[in-house]
């Protein structure tokens, strides 16, 4: 009689023996095999997930000195599928005597295999303490206006989480399918907000990848190559992942961080490197046990160091169903979605995104659902919304330009003027 035992892919037979049996029961065997079969079957064409939780510390550095103020410690999780899709969540630690000791203060940041979403649930209300941005009290979460953040494609562009934790975890997890697919031989650098800063830009990406999906990265590397710059400044203030500015200052912050990434780094300098510890391969592909990840200055002195220590990891097969479910963040309270898949670029309007409510427990949207698609009409039929956030770099440059134009006019105009008509100097009688 055959043996059978389950296993990762479904049921394999393991033992044969010779002895003979009824024929009834001889059918039931084969009925019973021919129905662990198609379990198997199902099985393999399921997704596999791996789930791993640990620890991330972040440290910040002021020359060779580290800030405490600026460092963390963190819990997280992070599951990714074999087809490429992740999800993470961290949960800073606090110690007693801080004012979110308790408090629930958790980021969540998934790609579902279309979109990225980022979503944090914090208590702390954050204000203005000795002079510099900090915590100033705490409310609970649904008393607190909480915000989400969506942008298409395999990228966290969030610009919410300031330590950009959930971003270096998307470099182990998420990264290297998006690299593997897309060629990619550079990457904004995560830990900048590259909506809204210049200098993310123009690094050369030097990766070594696990050879199975989802390509788990061994090392990464972000190194300055000016050959990346685009050839002028429109190209560079027109890239399509950059939110154009607001006004006058936020420009000159583009334009300040341009002139230092072409003029300060050098071709060749390392600005960010990742390095993974051991491996472990369960269910058809490899995690890394520990990883650190670390930032540098243009002089190559450490600015930034991640350090993450894996303290479990688990497998399963996910169905479908589940991992819809798993490849969201879970929507607590309700919120404000700040959605950047709705971006459009023509002479009279500029959209950088679109925003809605989401109410607790309701699923999150997909882009061409009729409710956004209504939605994006909206904002494109109303020039305050679709002008809102419109500060246009060249209407900028226009007006210096006829500023400056009409200072050369008039200046040469008066000299045209005064060699037209020369004064007539009083005879000086002698």
């Amino acid at each position: 009689m055959a043996e059978i035992e389950s296993g990762a892919m479904g049921f394999i037979i393991v033992q044969q023996t010779n002895l003979r049996e009824p024929t009834g029961y001889k059918t039931a065997r084969w009925i019973v095999l021919l129905f662990a079969l198609q379990v198997g079957i199902v099985n393999g064409l399921g997704e596999n997930v791996i789930t791993t939780s640990g620890f991330l510390d972040v440290t910040m550095f002021d020359g060779s000195k580290p800030v405490p103020q600026e460092s963390s410690s963190n819990e997280f999780r992070a599951s990714v599928s074999s087809d490429g899709r992740w999800t993470l969540e961290v949960r800073p630690i606090y110690k007693k005597g801080d004012i979110l000791y308790g408090k629930k203060d958790v980021m969540y940041q998934s790609f579902n295999g279309t979109d990225t979403y980022f979503c944090q649930y914090s208590e702390a209300v954050e204000g203005i303490t000795n002079g510099r941005p900090g915590i100033i009290g705490t409310k609970p979460i649904s008393d607190r206006s909480q915000l989400s953040y969506i942008s298409a494609g395999n990228y966290p562009f969030s610009p919410f989480d300031a330590q950009k934790r959930t971003h270096i975890l998307w470099l182990v997890y998420g990264a290297g399918k998006y690299i593997h697919d897309t060629k990619a031989g550079s990457l904004p650098l995560p830990w900048l907000s590259a909506r809204n800063n210049l200098f993310s830009y123009g690094f050369r990406l030097k990766a070594e990848l696990s050879p199975d999906s989802p390509y788990i990265p061994t090392t990464l590397q972000f190194i300055r190559d000016s050959q990346l710059d685009l050839q002028n400044e429109n190209s560079e203030y027109s890239r399509p992942e950059l939110d154009q500015p607001l006004n006058n200052e936020m420009f000159a912050i583009l334009q300040d961080a341009l002139k230092e990434r072409k003029t300060i780094w050098h071709d060749g300098a390392i600005a960010g490197k990742l390095e993974t510890g051991t491996f472990t391969n369960l269910y058809g592909f490899n995690v890394p046990l520990s990883f650190e990840f670390r930032t540098f200055t243009e002089l190559g002195v450490l600015r930034r160091l991640f350090v993450a220590t894996v303290t479990n990891v688990t497998g399963e097969n996910a169905d479908e169903k589940s991992a819809q479910e798993t490849f969201h963040p879970p929507v607590l309270v309700n919120r404000t979605v700040l959605d950047t898949r709705f971006r459009l670029r023509d002479s009279s309007r500029n959209i950088d995104s679109i925003s809605y409510g989401l109410n607790e427990g309701e699923p999150w949207l997909s882009k061409d659902s009729d409710a956004l698609q209504k939605r994006f009409k909206e904002y494109l039929n109303n020039p305050k919304l679709s002008a809102r956030n419109r500060f246009s770099i060249s209407s900028e440059r226009t007006k210096r330009f006829w500023i400056v134009g009409l200072f050369l006019m008039s200046t040469i105009s008066l000299l045209l003027l005064l060699f037209r008509f020369p004064r007539n100097h009083p005879k000086i009688n002698h």
